[in-house]
């Protein structure tokens, strides 16, 4: 039976989808008697767009702590120079970074894709489309920690703008729902 959330095929016997954590009950019929559900292509299109943002949301992180290292161990402002020379020593660390990131993504889009050959297209096009934001100047301002770190030209800017776009990457592969409904099925424990 597929889940009526994510698509994901699961055992009739299941009470819940192994992929998400939906409860599964009979699909809804529509009028056609056809049963409703999300379709492969909105859960790949979501599941690239997620995986996206957490991955360019990762980079930006990385890249503004690395930036305020810089100034804390100089004293202050590191300067136009300065900025150029902190940014090619960031460069080492980006690599790993981009290999993460890219491991990350064929492993959210497969896992939650319903056929593996579409989860593949889909990391491909969402890794070049980041690849994409991160290298233009002009789409670079569409990631909300870009937007909010240079509208606010401070790193609270960037930090709480990182943490907006992995909150909407979270949602986007379905982690919110997933965590809400192991919280319904009494899967976490209340502190005492």
């Amino acid at each position: 039976m597929p889940c009526v959330y994510c698509g994901r095929e699961n055992g009739d016997e299941e009470a819940s989808c192994r992929e998400c954590g939906t409860d599964l009950q009979p699909p809804p019929q529509d009028p056609s008697g056809l049963p409703r559900y999300r379709s492969p292509v909105r859960v790949a299109f979501a599941s690239g767009i997620g995986a996206a943002l957490v991955c360019t949301a990762a980079i930006c992180l990385a890249g503004r702590l690395f930036f305020d290292i810089a100034e804390m161990a100089n004293g202050g402002p590191i300067g136009r120079p300065g900025i150029y020379g902190v940014g090619m020593t960031f460069v080492p660390f980006l690599l790993p970074l981009a290999l993460g990131s890219s491991v990350f993504t064929f492993g959210a889009c497969i896992a939650r894709c319903p056929f593996r050959w579409l989860g593949v297209l889909t990391a491909i096009i969402a890794l070049v489309g980041a690849v994409a934001v991160l290298t233009s100047r002009e789409l670079r301002l569409a990631l909300p920690a870009v937007l909010l770190g240079k509208a606010t030209r401070s790193s609270l800017g960037w930090y709480l703008g990182a943490t907006i776009q992995l909150g909407l990457g979270a949602w986007l592969l379905g982690w919110l729902a997933r965590i809400e409904n192991r919280r319904r099925q009494g899967q976490f424990t209340q502190p005492v």
